[in-house]
């Protein structure tokens, strides 16, 4: 694709496209085509990227599917009949919402009150997995239309969860749980490592923290650590965290140094990634926009304290920095 000019293309690599695919392009691009087989895999495969995009969709993003001829593939087509050609079946795209529609069409006989209504039980589930509330309620209108029936008191009275969507108050909790236990270890492992081998103090692991003051707790003990006995440890948002007093029973268990060098640099490791990941579930809740205000604010605190920023960055930066996306 790039070979032949077109540069604004990616690939899955054999996989299923997923949730996680959609919403990094939604970073990039408002205009989303991806093309598939035209043989019944290649429906079956945008089938599931549109099962995997519904909790996900925008007003503000268009998704468009495109169907090949039979035994071509984007590659094999650009190289055949060149970019021109290609560009032009971008004309010729099939909206999320006309694949998606059709699809419950194709459910089962619409002349038919049973047929009507197996194929509104098809689709509840997946206009329940719709989180952006103006989309949502367009689909159900027709659906409604479609099927002849009072589709919004269906979705109204099922009160079953989306499908593979946790929900928000139990995935905030868990996500916040796992990392607190994850916290408790790592700093547990460093100071271990750094009572038993106060010279460790010293290793360039700690360089991956220096400019967040997230860290800063862990800097001090860097600091102290000819004294580590006496410092106390305070986390995020001044809470008291924990207290040295806390961890002797761990400090029994000898280790070498380089055992001990090895787990101050995992544990240090941990909390930058603990850090990254965050800042992927900020971006995630972003593009699907369910970002609070408090969030928001730390997304753009993430991307401020980079020394160097992406073109990504730097247009969702602007964006975060603006009162309306």
């Amino acid at each position: 694709m790039h070979q032949n000019g077109v540069k604004n293309a990616v690939a899955s690599l054999g996989t299923a496209i997923t949730a996680k695919h959609v919403s990094k392009l939604m970073r990039y691009a408002k205009n989303i085509y991806v093309a598939f087989d035209g043989d019944l895999a290649g429906r079956k495969a945008a089938w599931k990227a549109v099962e995997n995009a519904l909790p996900i969709l925008r007003e503000d993003v268009k998704i468009g599917f495109i169907f090949l001829e039979e035994g071509y593939d984007p590659d094999s087509y650009i190289n055949e009949k060149g970019k021109e050609a290609f560009l032009k079946l971008l004309d010729n795209n099939i909206s999320f919402s006309k694949f998606f529609l059709s699809r419950i069409k194709k459910v089962d006989d619409l002349e038919t009150i049973e047929g009507r209504s197996k194929a509104a039980k098809f689709a509840i589930p997946l206009i329940n997995s719709i989180n952006n509330e103006t989309l949502k309620q367009a689909y159900i209108e027709e659906i409604a239309s479609i099927c002849r029936l009072d589709f919004a008191s269906l979705i109204s009275s099922n009160t079953q969860k989306p499908r593979n969507i946790p929900a928000p108050s139990e995935a905030g909790s868990k996500e916040e749980n796992s990392g607190s236990l994850l916290a408790r270890k790592a700093i547990v492992g460093i100071f271990t490592a750094l009572i038993q081998y106060p010279h460790l103090a010293k290793d360039r692991a700690f360089e991956s923290i220096h400019n967040n003051e997230k860290f800063l707790f862990l800097l001090e003990v860097q600091n102290k650590s000819g004294n580590i006995s006496n410092a106390s440890i305070v986390f995020e948002d001044d809470k008291v965290f924990s207290e040295l007093s806390g961890i002797w029973d761990y400090v029994e268990i000898a280790l070498t140094e380089e055992n001990a060098l090895s787990m101050l640099q995992d544990c240090l490791h941990s909390f930058v990634k603990k850090q990254k990941d965050r800042e992927e579930i900020l971006k995630e809740k972003y593009n699907m926009q369910h970002i609070s205000s408090a969030e928001r604010r730390e997304l753009q605190q993430f991307i401020l304290k980079k020394a160097e920023l992406s073109e990504e960055d730097t247009a969702l930066l602007k964006n975060l920095s603006s009162k309306r996306d």
